[in-house]
C-alpha cells in the first residue's frame, strides 16, 4: 500500500470512527473490521498513526498547544481529508459508523467534534476547543 493510500485510510478512520480518540482497549475494533470489509486491508500497522507515542506541539490559528498526544498532530496533518470524508460520506454511512441518527450536512463537523470530544473526555486539554479551532478557519 502506498503512503498516499495509507494516509487516505487514516483520514477516513479519524472521520468515521470517533471512538479511536478514546482510551478504550477496543477503540480500533470497528475500524479494523471496516478496513477488511471495505478495502480488503489487513494490517496491524494501520493502528500506528493513531497510537504512536510521544508528544506533539501545534500552533493553530494563533493558539499554541503543547504536550498533545501524537494522534492530534496526525489529525492536523490530514485535516482536509478528514473534513472531505465527513462532508462527502453518505448519511447512512455516518449514521452507522458514528452510531447516531442522520446528521444534516451543515451540522456534520459540529457533530463529529462533539462525538470526538465525548470519546476523548479523559484528555488533559480541551479537545472540543482544540477541534473547533482546527476546523473554524474553513467557515470564514
Amino acid at each position: 500500500m502506498s503512503k498516499e493510500e495509507k494516509q487516505e485510510l487514516v483520514a477516513q478512520g479519524f472521520a468515521l470512527f470517533p471512538e479511536m480518540f478514546s482510551n478504550s482497549r477496543n477503540k480500533y475494533e470497528r475500524f479494523t473490521l471496516w478496513l477488511v470489509a471495505n478495502h480488503g486491508v489487513i494490517s496491524s500497522s494501520m493502528r500506528d498513526p493513531f497510537s504512536a507515542g510521544g508528544q506533539a506541539e501545534l500552533e493553530i490559528n494563533g493558539s499554541h498547544y503543547k504536550n498533545l498526544p501524537q494522534k492530534y498532530s496526525q489529525l492536523f496533518s490530514c485535516k482536509d481529508k478528514v473534513e472531505d470524508t465527513i462532508l462527502k460520506s453518505g448519511e447512512d454511512v455516518l449514521a452507522v459508523t458514528w452510531e447516531t441518527g442522520k446528521t444534516e450536512i451543515e451540522q456534520r463537523i459540529k457533530t463529529w467534534i462533539k462525538l470526538v470530544s465525548k470519546y476523548a473526555e479523559k484528555e488533559k486539554f480541551d479537545v472540543s476547543n482544540f477541534l473547533e479551532n482546527m476546523f473554524e478557519s474553513d467557515d470564514e
